[in-house]
């Protein structure tokens, strides 16, 4: 397990070879995220949980960075939950 700054501020924990591939945890510091899960080519891709800046949760598939598949959702200050398939960071 490696730990990494980016130039951004972002910082990294996780696995790394050739990159962000494997388990990991990234912290967007500028825009208040954190994202807890599985890496692949330095994008989220399968399982992970994504908290957003404004307490809202998803929690599921990821594929190249896009909230897809099964998954859940946590709205902001308890502001509802739902479950099911998501395309596109949305409940379909």
């Amino acid at each position: 397990m490696q730990v990494t700054t980016f130039p951004d501020g972002n910082k990294y924990q996780g696995d790394m070879n050739n990159g962000l591939n494997g388990q990991g945890r990234l912290w967007m510091v500028k825009e208040g995220n954190k994202y807890l899960g599985n890496f692949k080519n330095n994008l989220a891709n399968g399982q992970g949980t994504f908290f957003h800046a404004d307490g809202s949760v998803h929690k599921g598939n990821f594929v190249n960075w896009q909230f897809t598949g099964q998954g859940e959702y946590w709205g902001p200050r308890g502001g509802g939950y739902r479950k099911g398939r998501f395309d596109n960071w949305q409940l379909v």
